[in-house]
């Protein structure tokens, strides 16, 4: 059987071959190839972003093959395929080939080419009505013929797809997340591997999408979460991982605990557990800050892809592959109560498109949901509004309902209300509040006293939620910039949120958390 799959493909090649210089020398080859575009229809919308992440392309064993296909073929292989995908991405979204030749011929490079002429042509009517994009996350291949000379390789590749439609207004009108069993055949060129040719075999749909509600999932039974926002002082923000210090994390995480609180939020950014350098080391960190909160009895929600500022399609994969490291991570440890995609995902609505943003984070839950089906999901909104109109195949994924109260202080009551009211059930967390400390003359803009006075009446107001966590344990000296912008103003505002000041001193605030932390603990285990 497999000598005769193998003849089979010889032939197909063979074939494929002669079709492809029939239709350099015919007009009406080149017609026909274009019409059959639409039978390829997947192969025009799978690309993802290039990463040289091994996580991009995890192996499936080898079958029995003729050549082995060795460890270093993996890697070149492996690598060719994700940048194939990415130059086509690119090319989809700029309407511009003239990169797909790195990675793509013959009638692979035929139909790509047109796909993203296609695409360029039809920009103008894009903005009259609606446009489809796809980004590929994830390549599960087995290699299932290698000539003998190295020269041909054939691929059965199952892969994480996200297809997404959005209209003029750059809304999302449809989401379809699938694994895709696809046959590609690579051709070992003069420069590297190139795909070939490419056919799609079959497709899983994962719910949620436009045509297939959120399954029924049960809701998570969760504690009630009282705590803090938390970076050390002298390293908030992008300094935090790369001058990870146990010792002062250790006896900040003290502070939190003698608080009375019981979480901290801590951040992820992109960059510090994607860089194939910084990652194994701050994974290992990660795993030692996790131990230390449980330590001491402290529960820890992470939030992800902190500062992340692209959401293209051809970048999709590398973000696929961080969560494929930390996921893991989060899973295994017990101190870990709900994992947060992304910080305040809708203030980036206006500058990438609602409809982008939010299916970049669908897919973001899809892939977590894979990893780790168990793990309890939500999104920290900047605003209440933005947590809950979300669109099915957004919502459907998340367990939580999270937001920012930074609003006028009379309308926090009602926001919550009216949040609890359309979560359908689920739990309703506020996972920053907070008011600036910040005198620069006769107690304005702000004060301690001012400070405790505010935080209080909004904790107050909102006591109902079933979680509150204050922005933030520590004031800092040195507010990172690209975090809060380069303002004089903002900048001294950020740096005095906390309860505790630069030297360590723990302000009016401290008491005021300590004591609500207090009531609004032994109120939920009297309920």
């Amino acid at each position: 059987m497999l000598r005769f799959r193998q003849s089979h493909l010889f032939i197909s090649l063979v074939f494929l071959s002669f079709l492809g210089g029939a239709v350099f020398l015919s007009a009406l080859g080149f017609a026909a190839a274009m019409e059959r575009t639409t039978t390829f229809r997947y192969f025009d919308q799978a690309l993802s972003g290039f990463s040289q992440s091994p996580d991009i392309v995890v192996w499936r064993q080898n079958s029995d093959l003729d050549r082995p296909v060795t460890p270093q073929d993996e890697y070149e292989i492996g690598k060719a395929v994700a940048e194939a995908w990415a130059l086509y991405a690119a090319a989809l979204s700029t309407g511009d080939p003239q990169y797909l030749p790195d990675r793509f011929s013959g009638p692979a490079l035929m139909r790509t080419k047109h796909a993203s002429l296609t695409a360029l042509m039809n920009k103008p009517q894009q903005a009259q009505g609606s446009s489809v994009a796809m980004a590929v996350l994830h390549h599960n291949p087995r290699p299932v013929f290698h000539h003998m000379d190295g020269s041909v390789l054939v691929l059965e590749d199952r892969r994480l797809t996200a297809r997404l439609g959005l209209d003029a207004a750059r809304n999302l009108t449809d989401l379809r997340l699938s694994l895709d069993d696809t046959l590609t055949i690579l051709m070992n060129e003069s420069t590297g591997w190139h795909v070939f040719a490419h056919e799609m075999q079959g497709s899983t749909f994962l719910a949620p999408t436009q045509a297939q509600p959120s399954p029924a999932r049960p809701s998570v039974d969760l504690p009630r979460l009282a705590g803090l926002n938390y970076y050390p002082a002298a390293t908030p923000w992008r300094q935090f991982w790369p001058s990870y210090d146990a010792a002062i994390i250790s006896a900040d995480l003290d502070l939190v605990h003698d608080l009375g609180a019981n979480t901290i939020r801590i951040f992820l950014p992109r960059s510090d557990f994607l860089d194939p350098e910084a990652q194994p080391t701050n994974l290992l960190r990660l795993e030692a800050l996790l131990s230390l909160a449980h330590e001491r009895g402290l529960k820890v929600m992470p939030t992800l892809f902190d500062l992340k500022g692209d959401y293209a399609q051809h970048l999709w994969a590398h973000d696929d592959a961080m969560l494929r490291e930390v996921i893991p991570v989060l899973a295994a440890s017990p101190a870990v109560v709900l994992v947060d995609l992304k910080n305040e995902p809708d203030l980036d609505y206006e500058t990438h498109g609602q409809g982008l943003v939010q299916a970049w984070l669908a897919t973001m839950a899809a892939t977590t949901r894979q990893i780790a089906p168990d793990l309890p999901l939500t999104i920290g909104f900047s605003a209440a509004g933005p947590s809950v109109d979300l669109p099915e195949q957004v919502q459907g994924w998340l367990d939580v309902v999270s937001y920012h109260d930074y609003a006028p202080i009379d309308g926090a009551a009602e926001r919550l209300a009216t949040t609890m009211a359309k979560a359908e059930g689920r739990p309703v967390m506020i996972t920053e509040i907070g008011t600036s400390s910040w005198t620069l003359l006769a107690g304005l803009p702000s004060s301690e006293a001012d400070q405790a006075e505010k935080v209080g009446a909004r904790l107050n107001a909102l006591a109902k939620a079933d979680g509150l966590l204050i922005w933030t344990l520590h004031d800092f000296p040195n507010p990172d910039a690209v975090a809060v912008g380069a303002s004089p103003w903002v900048r001294k505002l950020q740096s005095h949120f906390g309860l505790y000041d630069s030297d360590g001193r723990e302000k009016p605030i401290g008491a005021v958390s300590r004591s609500f932390f207090a009531k609004y603990l032994s109120e939920s285990l009297d309920e």
